[in-house]
């Protein structure tokens, strides 16, 4: 997952719109597990997400991302048995991209990216501030031009989740 996470912000930052979407493709069908039809629906609005925000100058301009997050993420909510607001989790996700992208505050990015782990698979922002740490780390060396220690970062940040998600399951049980 992270590489393919990874080498979606890659081919969208080098605009090769193809690989962009395969790559969104299968993290929508292998992550979410979405059926063929919806991967490919979230997958072509996560493009138009990213290729907007990455053309766009400045803040006010990286809006245009909005509408294209907002219905990919209504697609995962129709999909899954999540229960969060497609419109704040967009916002969000938007929010997270645009302090990846400000050198000067990606301090911040733990904080945002622990509320979207929260609204996307349930539990308190505050549970998951481990992995979204590692997360945030993997943006910055993504957002530093640095891909394969982005990569490493963010397969620990997906590995920790994983564990972090089935440790969950099991305390339910």
């Amino acid at each position: 997952m992270a590489v393919l996470e990874c080498e979606a912000f890659e081919n969208a930052k080098a605009q090769r719109s193809a690989a962009l979407l395969v790559r969104l493709y299968r993290i929508f069908q292998e992550e979410f597990r979405l059926a063929p039809m919806a991967a490919a629906q979230a997958a072509w609005n996560s493009s138009q997400a990213l290729e907007n925000f990455l053309e766009s100058a400045d803040n006010a301009d990286r809006e245009r991302a909005l509408p294209y997050l907002q219905r990919t993420f209504e697609i995962l909510r129709r999909q899954t048995d999540a229960r969060f607001d497609p419109a704040v989790v967009a916002r969000l996700q938007l929010h997270r991209w645009m302090l990846a992208a400000d050198g000067n505050r990606q301090n911040q990015l733990p904080a945002a990216i622990s509320e979207i782990l929260a609204m996307l698979y349930g539990g308190s922002a505050s549970e998951y501030s481990a992995s979204a740490a590692a997360f945030a780390k993997a943006d910055r060396l993504l957002a530093s031009q640095k891909p394969e220690a982005a990569r490493q970062a963010a397969a620990s940040a997906w590995r920790r989740l994983s564990e972090q998600l089935q440790a969950r399951t099991q305390d339910k049980s």
